[in-house]
């Protein structure tokens, strides 16, 4: 019996995905934000962004901080947008950011990328920022141009650390919407704005994959009662076999 009960609170376990690390590397004027690198968050109240097809409000500063911090923003399937963010960006992507500070140093202190499918869902692992909040000094001059990079990694050699880590010959791992998706959502949080705009862009990483309008459906996840009731037939079978021996 110990034997049998031991593969049914497996099968009745469910998998638990961990979100995927965000990295983020020194990367000084090497992409400018414009229509196939279209801005997610601006601040300070200006606009600084070409958005072109995509139509994302511009973030007021508010007593130095932005409110709400963490800022949220959302891709979704109305009006189109993922269909243009396929077309426009690709469904593997970098996020580029722009910091723009007169002196005081800037802290990262969130960002997350989470994939939903057609029922609000999370799908995927999504990416996370994790550890303790990062110090990001400006690096490159002019505003609309990268200081860093986020991505799921580096393919090639790195090089210094910490926030001055520079993926070499920009290797950098995309992230990835997976198929099935029917919403993006972001999150990023900085401390205190007193400058030039602040900007989170969209960075495209290479040819457009199929559009998400042509995902296939997802397939359908069986409810926790009807796990049960498969984990009690298994369970009946095996001791049915059982007893004829």
């Amino acid at each position: 019996m110990k034997k049998l009960f031991l593969p049914l609170l497996l099968l009745l376990t469910p998998a638990v995905a961990h979100a995927a690390a965000i990295d983020i590397f020194s990367a000084p004027d090497q992409y400018q934000n414009g229509g196939v690198n279209p801005c997610i968050f601006s601040g300070n109240g200006q606009n600084g962004c070409n958005q072109l097809l995509f139509a994302f409000p511009d973030f007021v500063q508010s007593t130095q901080v932005f409110s709400p911090n963490p800022l949220v923003q959302t891709y979704g399937d109305s009006p189109g947008e993922l269909l243009q963010f396929a077309t426009n960006v690709g469904r593997d992507f970098f996020l580029g950011l722009d910091v723009n500070q007169g002196g005081d140093l800037q802290t990262l202190t969130n960002m997350t990328i989470t994939f939903l499918d057609v029922n609000g869902n999370p799908i995927g692992s999504g990416y996370t920022l994790g550890g303790t909040p990062l110090t990001v000094p400006v690096t490159a001059q002019g505003e609309g141009y990268t200081d860093y990079v986020a991505s799921a990694g580096c393919s090639g050699p790195i090089v210094g650390s910490g926030v001055s880590e520079v993926c070499l010959g920009q290797a950098y791992t995309p992230f990835s919407a997976p198929a099935g998706t029917r919403q993006l959502v972001f999150t990023f949080g900085m401390g205190t704005f007193n400058d030039g705009a602040e900007r989170l862009f969209l960075i495209t990483a290479g040819p457009t994959p199929t559009p998400f309008d042509e995902d296939p459906p997802p397939a359908p996840v069986p409810e926790p009662a009807s796990m049960v009731l498969l984990g009690t037939g298994l369970l009946f079978a095996a001791r049915k076999r059982l007893s004829r021996h």
